[in-house]
């Protein structure tokens, strides 16, 4: 299980975060509300570790809910699910505003990304945090085509 030192009060602070695999230090970097990263990943990863074969869910009406959005994390948390750990890092300035404070933490993440690039044990997929969609807000109809697919 993803296990976290994050403390209560940080839950609903803005922030950059690693996942660690303890023991092959196989890492994986993010930022956004802290809270909601951790539990979303806990649960995403869990999920996919109980749908053992993690590519062939069946879901042919969108983005599959059954498993982790990023395979190589799902594969290091399948093969040791108790070695994993959300480290973080609040940066949440009360002067700023909350997309001020979104930009600085993703600002973060990229620098961390950056100083990895190259390094096997960097689980990140997308490497360019500038591609994230934080803060884009969808019509309905390109709603229904995430849920649905084209």
């Amino acid at each position: 299980m993803l296990k976290t030192n994050l403390p209560s009060e940080a839950m609903n602070k803005i922030g950059c975060y690693i996942i660690q695999d303890k023991d092959t230090l196989a890492t994986y970097v993010g930022s956004g509300v802290l809270g909601d990263r951790y539990y979303k990943h806990k649960l995403s990863l869990e999920r996919g570790r109980i749908n053992e074969d993690i590519y062939t869910c069946g879901n042919t009406r969108g983005r599959c809910k059954c498993r982790h959005f990023n395979p190589n994390l799902q594969k290091v948390y399948n093969n040791n699910p108790d070695q994993l750990e959300l480290l973080h890092m609040v940066i949440d300035d009360p002067d700023l505003t909350r997309t001020e404070n979104r930009i600085n933490a993703s600002q973060m993440e990229q620098l961390i990304i950056n100083k990895l690039e190259g390094n096997p044990l960097l689980l990140n997929i997308a490497k360019d945090t500038t591609a994230s969609r934080f803060g884009v807000t969808l019509n309905e109809d390109t709603k229904l085509k995430n849920e649905y697919g084209s």
